[in-house]
């Protein structure tokens, strides 16, 4: 049995579909060839979560050790620190492309505490 792969423009149409209540669960999964009905809600929850970076499928856990290796093979371990070099030196062009957030003052979580202590 092999896994069913969807693309991120078919997991957004049916989202988008679902949301909109024109078409039930069982005439989406006919329409776009969904074999499972719990795969529709879970992308549903995701987006209803503001999951939504889970619709694409990441390819950095396949890449990074694939490039780790030729940079390795032909230039040696220390260019693998110029990788890291590279990627603090971008951290604060990437804290600009993110929103700013409004924080709420709050009491302290004593109960929380306890859970976790």
């Amino acid at each position: 049995m092999g896994k069913n792969v969807y693309t991120s423009e078919i997991k957004w149409a049916v989202v988008k579909e679902k949301m909109s209540g024109q078409l039930t669960t069982k005439e989406i999964m006919e329409k776009y060839g969904i074999k499972n009905k719990s795969q529709i809600e879970t992308w549903r929850r995701w987006y209803r979560a503001n999951e939504i970076h889970r619709f694409d499928q990441p390819i950095g856990f396949g890449i990074g050790p694939l490039v780790g290796g030729v940079l390795t093979e032909f230039f040696g371990w220390r260019y693998l620190f110029g990788v890291s070099l590279l990627s603090i030196i971008g951290l604060p062009f990437y804290f600009r492309l993110l929103p700013l957030e409004k924080w709420e003052k709050k009491g302290f979580d004593y109960v929380g505490m306890l859970n976790f202590s």
